[in-house]
């Protein structure tokens, strides 16, 4: 007998079926009798792939292999193939409802069964549970897919039932980079992916850079992200090749009103400062790809309010973000949210309004505003959520401060703002001489009745809100301060003393 087919033998053995997964083990042992160590289906891995995705136009790819900051990393120089995908689900989409993806890809001469889970992405960046076993044939192996990877909801599933479902094929060119960061050595590969998804509903065009941890931390690919977006066009996505495909087959809304938590009364000013940083940030990426996709010129609209309460959020939040951060992702946010082409839009034609709304979208993306504001808040959200934020760069501080102590006192200083101009004969010159816009008002309150409302035994104020919300969509630049923002001013005052109550009973509660 062959020492291969022993080997073969002794892996079916009990003795030996701890080892199995271990294919490295296998893989050794073949070499050591001198067998060719080929991939085959006995090689499973499972790994977790952290990734940050970002979209770019035909013209930044030369950019992109051209860039200073990537040449002089390289390692090796870029090199090309064409990888061909085709994912597999049931009739009625099971897998995507559980957020797997099964494919096969043909990569060369090499074939690779892959199952990802899907994940939350935070400015494009994501880690991700990844199978892979690689396949002497194109031929879909559904033995692999037992209870190791495969999701409990679905484990009573026919799996004789998947069928090829749609394709993503593309041209990838890649290079590992490698860099020193803080004495650690960090491995990152980049890839350019361009191509298209092709599905019997449609098709739509890959143009993408993906910058994926090879070595280091999660951290690494932000920050090279974000070196990279102050002199190149970059736009995060959030959505896999996998989930635009399942996209065109049945087409959604943008996620753009995720629920926040439900906090409790002791959570920190830290912990809701990040909670509402994610979903703002989440909301815009989405709402940002539906418009790249869709040019719903609603969903630009959208974008644009969400922008607004990301620019309140760095207000409201002043104090506890450190001052670099909040000067450089303040200034591009107030970029955005007071371009005035917007408010051109108000006084165009129905049928020019999609076009002026993709021009500016354009103009967003190529000044690199955009990559730099999503990147950049992105690394700060992560950095916070991980702990690694230096003691250097605390704040003013009140974040570990109860939340209902801090939240009383923010309400108290809007107070004050809303009465002043209740005060004067004219709202408007009231507002601008105490140095608050009309609008940038009426968005502190919407974002407060929108962000903080579960603290109190109150229902949400959904009808004031839409009322805000309707002010703020409506007017864009047109003068504020009549009878109707009057009177929404005099109810927001009402609501705010009623929160003001709620609070100064609560509070005694929280703060020890």
């Amino acid at each position: 007998m062959r020492y291969a087919q022993v080997i073969e033998v002794f892996i079916s053995r009990a003795i030996f079926s701890e080892l199995v997964d271990n294919i490295q083990v296998v893989i050794l042992m073949l070499e050591l009798v001198g067998v060719v160590a080929v991939k085959t289906s006995l090689e499973k891995s499972m790994f977790l792939e952290a990734e940050i995705k970002l979209r770019i136009s035909s013209e930044t790819v030369s950019a992109i292999k051209e860039h200073p900051l990537l040449k002089q990393r390289q390692i090796e120089g870029w090199r090309s193939g064409i990888i061909y995908n085709q994912y597999y689900d049931t009739p009625d989409k099971q897998l995507a409802s559980e957020g797997v993806a099964l494919r096969m890809r043909r990569d060369g001469d090499q074939y690779i069964q892959t199952l990802k889970y899907n994940a939350d992405g935070l400015a494009g960046m994501s880690v991700r549970q990844e199978w892979d076993w690689y396949l002497k044939s194109p031929d879909l192996d559904i033995s692999l897919l037992d209870s190791s990877c495969w999701p409990k909801n679905l484990k009573n599933l026919d799996k004789s039932r998947l069928a090829p479902i749609f394709r993503t094929d593309f041209k990838r060119t890649r290079s590992l980079i490698r860099w020193q960061r803080d004495r650690e050595n960090i491995e990152v590969e980049a890839a350019i992916d361009e191509g298209s998804i092709e599905t019997a509903e449609g098709s739509e065009l890959i143009c993408e850079l993906e910058l994926e941890v090879r070595k280091g931390p999660d951290v690494a690919i932000f920050e090279l992200a974000q070196s990279l977006a102050k002199d190149t066009s970059l736009m995060p996505c959030d959505l896999s090749k996998s989930e635009r495909g399942y996209r065109l087959l049945a087409p959604t809304a943008p996620s753009d009103d995720r629920e926040l938590p439900k906090w409790p009364g002791t959570v920190k000013v830290r912990t809701v400062m990040r909670d509402i940083g994610q979903v703002l940030l989440a909301d815009i990426v989405s709402l940002s790809e539906h418009f790249h996709a869709s040019r719903d010129r609603l969903s630009f609209h959208r974008l644009h309010r969400k922008l607004g309460m990301l620019h309140q959020y760095f207000q409201i939040f002043r104090c506890n973000i450190p001052k670099t951060v909040r000067k450089e992702l303040f200034e591009h946010t107030d970029a955005f949210f007071d371009d005035h082409q917007v408010d051109v839009s108000v006084s165009l034609k129905e049928s020019d309004r999609y076009d002026h709304a993709e021009a500016i979208f354009s103009g967003w993306i190529e000044s690199n505003r955009w990559g730099q504001l999503l990147i950049g808040f992105g690394r700060w959200l992560h950095s916070e959520l991980s702990g690694s934020v230096p003691p250097h760069a605390a704040r003013e501080d009140m974040s570990d401060h109860v939340v209902m102590s801090w939240l009383k006192n923010e309400i108290g200083r809007t107070e004050g703002m809303v009465t002043k101009p209740l005060d004067s004969c004219s709202t408007k010159e009231a507002l601008m001489k105490n140095g608050m816009p009309p609008r940038l008002l009426f968005q502190r309150l919407f974002f407060i009745f929108g962000s903080f409302w579960s603290f109190l035994d109150i229902d949400r104020p959904s009808s004031l809100m839409r009322e805000l919300e309707e002010v703020l969509s409506s007017n864009n630049r047109v003068p504020l301060g009549g009878e109707r923002e009057q009177e929404l001013l005099e109810r927001s005052l009402r609501e705010l003393q009623v929160w003001d109550r709620q609070l100064a009973s609560k509070i005694h509660q929280y703060v020890f």
